[in-house]
């Protein structure tokens, strides 16, 4: 099998050639919010939880241009972090359709912030560092407030996802408290001399 090794630190520039799946476009389509310009993407299936997400993404500010049935070009650069006013409004539009949704929180929000959108919540995930670049060192404080999430865990039923910084130990030590998924990158699996399905049963066992 025909293996593509990813190492952070360096920008990615230029063109990615894809299939035309659902799964091969949701995470390109997700991706395209997070760059400083726009975002061109052909070859799209027109499916619901494609049609779903670029709904989602014009709901928190970005620029999505249908321009045509296969084709669409995306801009985040109206998206603030955790800028949408109508936050239960989004939560409830994507439920409605059939499709899980999530909240996604920086290390300097606190866990009372999200409080109120728990109950609708399927995921919340935690960023152990601050977006930007790979191979930040993990900020220590977020263990609190991962501690007052399982908290409320007990309370409103939703699944708790770590991203960045996942290192081996870091996912034993917080899949033992109760933390159901974690974002893995260069702590864990890129840029190591294990292969990744070698890596990722390793992961799957601690």
């Amino acid at each position: 099998m025909e293996q593509y090794i990813i190492k952070g630190g360096n920008p990615l520039v230029g063109e990615v050639v894809i299939g035309g799946a659902k799964n091969a476009a949701l995470p390109v389509l997700a991706a395209a919010v997070m760059t400083d310009g726009k975002c061109m993407i052909d070859n799209m299936p027109d499916v619901r939880d494609i049609n779903v997400l670029l709904q989602a993404m014009q709901e928190i500010g970005a620029d999505v241009d249908r321009t045509g049935k296969h084709e669409v070009t995306i801009s985040g650069k109206g998206i603030h972090p955790e800028c949408d006013v109508h936050s239960m409004r989004t939560i409830q539009k994507i439920k409605n359709r059939g499709v899980e949704a999530g909240i996604a929180i920086n290390p300097g929000t606190a866990a009372d912030t999200i409080r109120p959108l728990l109950s609708l919540a399927d995921y919340v995930l935690v960023m152990g560092v601050n977006p930007g670049f790979a191979g930040q060192a993990y900020i220590e404080c977020v263990d609190e407030k991962i501690d007052h999430l399982l908290e409320l865990k007990k309370i409103y039923d939703f699944d708790i996802v770590l991203d960045g910084a996942c290192s081996p130990e870091r996912i034993a030590s917080l899949s033992a408290k109760g933390v159901k998924g974690f974002v893995l990158g260069t702590s864990a699996l890129f840029g190591k001399e294990a292969s990744y399905s070698d890596i990722m049963k390793t992961l799957r066992a601690l």
